[in-house]
């Protein structure tokens, strides 16, 4: 049985309103503004398998503290965030805390991403684990999960252990910075929110994923080695070692990083939202808010 998180406006739970959120996209589509409308910026839409380029922009918007209740669980039908959740809303702490994050950009992948990220600084193994509520569906790839990045910047190395609207959960990377070859492997095709996702990261070993519908019982386990090897400057291109397991992806990621949760409405004119609770691994307190844009200077406003 998949999980519950009760909405306590209406004493309903997410389960219940599960099927009703793909109704909804198709009104959560028809009327949604431009992604950055709210927000002060203006962005060129573009294929998001297209490389990132420059954007003109406003002057950035200072961003909106974490204050209030979120609107636990979401009705997607409110595609436009609205203040005072336009960047994020936290209610509760510790593991138990409630976060809902605003979901837009066109992608994370290829050359440059872009995304909503709270994540803090860390370093080393870690474990992580989450319940990903919900999301908006505002396309079939839209995607909320763990990441582990080397910087802020939109072209940074990463792993993102995400789940989808429609395309199950996956592992994404990628490898060098800038670069478009970003990979990917499934590790459950079936996957939908309510999902709890757990990421084990062992630098210079494996990284180990798994799912489950309840935060206790963990399944869909597939470990994925990590193979040492060094980028090709000329042609900014992963060359892995000749002795990498068989299998391994690139270990690329070197000292301190940022871990969070990450979220992408898929969608270069729509904005949803994707909520997140049950922490584990994570120092909720230290989490902040960043808004990654692709070919933007302002790392940390839209």
């Amino acid at each position: 049985m998949a999980p519950t998180v009760a909405d306590t406006s209406s004493n309903t739970v997410v389960d219940r309103r599960r099927a009703m959120r793909f109704a909804l996209g198709a009104v959560a589509g028809a009327v949604a503004l431009p992604a950055l409308a709210a927000c002060g910026t203006t962005k060129t839409a573009a294929n998001s398998s297209a490389a990132g380029g420059s954007s003109s922009a406003a002057a950035p918007v200072k961003l909106l503290p974490a204050t209030g209740t979120p609107s636990w669980p979401i009705d997607v039908a409110r595609a436009q965030p609205t203040a005072p959740w336009s960047m994020y809303a936290t209610s509760g702490s510790g593991d138990s805390m409630l976060l809902e994050m605003v979901s837009y950009g066109r992608d994370i992948w290829n050359k440059h991403d872009d995304f909503s990220l709270f994540a803090e600084q860390a370093s080393g193994a870690g474990t992580w684990s989450v319940q990903v509520g919900y999301m908006s569906p505002t396309n079939a790839a839209a995607k909320a999960g763990i990441m582990i990045r080397q910087t802020l910047d939109p072209g940074s190395p990463n792993y993102a252990f995400v789940t989808t609207v429609s395309q199950g959960a996956k592992l994404q990377y990628r490898p060098v910075a800038n670069n478009a070859s970003s990979g990917h492997a499934t590790a459950d095709a079936l996957a939908s929110t309510p999902i709890f996702l757990k990421m084990v990261y062992q630098p210079g070993k494996q990284i180990v994923l798994s799912d489950s519908s309840d935060g206790k019982t963990w399944g869909n386990t597939q470990t994925i080695p990590l193979g040492a090897g060094s980028v090709d400057s000329a042609k900014n291109t992963w060359v892995m070692a000749k002795n990498a397991p068989k299998g391994a992806i690139p270990d690329m990621i070197t000292g301190t990083y940022y871990v969070g949760l990450c979220a992408c409405s898929h969608a270069a004119t729509l904005q949803g939202y994707a909520g997140f609770t049950d922490f584990t691994g994570f120092h909720t307190t230290k989490l902040s808010y960043h808004a990654i844009n692709q070919g933007s200077s302002a790392k940390a406003n839209w």
